[in-house]
């Protein structure tokens, strides 16, 4: 399933007021929309740590 931006962020925002401390946002590497998400919800949310998903021994081309 694919989120939008604000869907992200509506999810970002329960799970900060859960207290949830890290909050895995996406994969930012996978396309400019995504990185913009990821970077959305790490300019929101104050009191959780976000982390972008990253894959492991693999390049991933941005063009």
């Amino acid at each position: 399933m694919n989120l939008n931006t604000r869907e992200k962020l509506e999810i970002a925002y329960q799970l900060e007021k859960l207290g949830i401390d890290r909050i895995e946002a996406g994969f930012p590497a996978a396309s400019p929309g995504d990185l913009a998400a990821v970077n959305a919800v790490a300019r929101a949310i104050k009191s959780s740590t976000i982390i972008g998903l990253s894959v492991h021994g693999r390049r991933i081309s941005m063009q």
